[in-house]
């Protein structure tokens, strides 16, 4: 099965909100059904992308995308609009939009 594909802008967004899981508090992720260690795991994992991230975007297993569009859901919500624009530089529609993408099975 092909991956999702996504620009490297669309994942510089979404590298930028996931640097944030580490701010949520973890019975946000147990509400969403999330595992505690999936934050750190796909942070991790986005960590590594960004370190070879080529011009022209990348693209993700689509397991990971399903679980990484989860992760984008829930610390969106945690942060608030006004916390999200200060930390990531990012508005809720523009997250929203790059995190779509994630969904593009």
């Amino acid at each position: 099965m092909p991956g999702v594909p996504l620009t490297a802008e669309q994942f510089r967004i979404i590298f930028q909100v996931t640097k944030e899981v580490h701010g949520v508090p973890e019975e946000r992720w147990a509400t969403a059904g999330i595992p505690p260690q999936q934050p750190a795991e796909i942070l991790g994992l986005a960590r590594d992308i960004r370190k070879s991230l080529p011009v022209g975007g990348v693209e993700i297993p689509p397991q990971v995308a399903r679980r990484w569009q989860a992760l984008i859901h829930v610390t969106v919500d945690a942060l608030g609009a006004d916390e999200l624009r200060f930390r990531t530089g990012y508005t809720e529609e523009e997250v929203g939009a790059a995190a779509a993408a994630l969904g593009g099975l």
